[in-house]
């Protein structure tokens, strides 16, 4: 069958993080945006965002297979490799209204084949493609986030308030494996903006972890030698902590971001705050 690739405007509906053009957050999303604007150094996982439009053309067709094959063959150095699985998660471009009709929850997947990654995308944009806000209203604008994917050993969620005056510690919960439910137990840090050290630090009793299987994922117990131990080292919360403050003197505001560790290396993979929120600048953040 022919995917219809020559037909594909790919510049047109695929925008790369990282790329030399700002994403535009109108297009992508707030937070597609500003993963896009970090430099490498902050260790965002490389990837491209698919803008959704609800017309024809996408819904039902062999369109976003096309964008998609197209896409994964022309990912910029260091690509991939063919063993290597992807994560997939729809991102809602427009903020939703207080008071209205919510939209859908945003599906997200993780290491995802190379083969299923189109299927993905397209169960990602469905339910927005779909929803209505109220009897004839217009569907949800929606994009869809394809980064390369390397189960980490090592979640976080940390929150720090970066408004002008603000010198409240930086609060982080930390788990084994990869996050995917908010109530997994955790360990929770504490971490003081001019201390030297972590200010507190309290292990949590962490009895399952999500981690990878063939084309996805899956819950497992913890072995039972990591349940009660902090999973991370006083060092490596201090360098999560300096990157969330990054990321918050970069917003100027209240910030949560999702952190994965594996090994040493450290990568922002999320900024839930910037979820459903419309103002930001996509100039260039500064290098932690």
């Amino acid at each position: 069958m022919d995917d219809g690739s020559d037909a594909v405007d790919l510049d047109g509906a695929v925008h790369w993080l990282g790329g030399p053009r700002p994403l535009d957050p109108r297009v992508v999303g707030p937070e597609a945006a500003f993963l896009g604007a970090l430099p490498p150094s902050f260790g965002v996982p490389s990837g491209f965002c698919l803008s959704v439009a609800p017309v024809a053309g996408w819904a039902g067709s062999d369109r976003p297979l096309a964008l998609v094959r197209r896409a994964l063959a022309a990912w910029p150095a260091p690509a991939p490799g063919p063993l290597d699985g992807f994560r997939v998660r729809a991102l809602a471009v427009a903020p939703h209204r207080e008071g209205g009709p919510r939209p859908p929850r945003a599906l997200s997947f993780h290491n995802v084949d190379r083969d299923a990654v189109a299927e993905a995308v397209i169960e990602c944009a469905g339910p927005f493609l779909r929803w209505r806000a109220g009897p004839g209203g217009p569907s949800v604008p929606v994009a869809v986030l394809v980064q390369s994917f390397r189960a980490p050993e090592v979640w976080m969620v940390a929150s720090a308030d970066c408004r002008p005056g603000a010198d409240t510690p930086v609060t982080m919960r930390a788990a084994w494996g990869l996050r995917e439910r908010d109530d997994t137990a955790a360990d929770l840090f504490v971490v003081e903006r001019d201390g030297p050290r972590t200010a507190h630090a309290e292990a949590g009793v962490k009895s399952r972890m999500t981690v990878p299987t063939a084309g996805g994922v899956h819950e497992v117990e913890v072995p039972a030698r990591l349940r009660e131990v902090p999973c991370l080292q006083d060092w490596q919360v201090r360098r999560a902590a300096g990157v969330v403050l990054a990321v918050g003197r970069r917003l100027r505001g209240a910030v949560r971001v999702e952190l994965e560790w594996n090994g040493d290396d450290l990568r922002v993979v999320g900024v839930p705050s910037l979820r459903g929120t419309r103002r930001l600048s996509t100039r260039r953040a500064e290098s932690t």
